[in-house]
């Protein structure tokens, strides 16, 4: 099941998985935040300190986001066109 939440993406870093790969966190009722990444193609769309909402969806361990959008804008994804 996925659901909507508000994250910040924070700035790139080799410590938190693919440097390549945007990535922020969000609350969460059972700890105090989850880290998400998003698809890697998505990396010059999503810049640190951007605030974007997306639809996640926790896969294991690992929680995937697919942004809507973007410092409130709507986020067109690329691959699709």
């Amino acid at each position: 099941m996925s659901k909507r939440v508000l994250i910040e993406i924070q700035p790139y870093s080799d410590k938190c998985g693919d440097a390549k790969k945007p990535w922020g966190f969000y609350p969460s009722k059972s700890s105090i935040c989850k880290m998400v990444t998003f698809p890697e193609n998505s990396y010059e769309d999503l810049p640190p300190g951007s605030r974007v909402w997306a639809e996640i969806e926790e896969k294991g361990s690992k929680i995937y986001g697919r942004p809507i959008s973007v410092n409130g804008k709507p986020y067109l994804d690329k691959r699709n066109q």
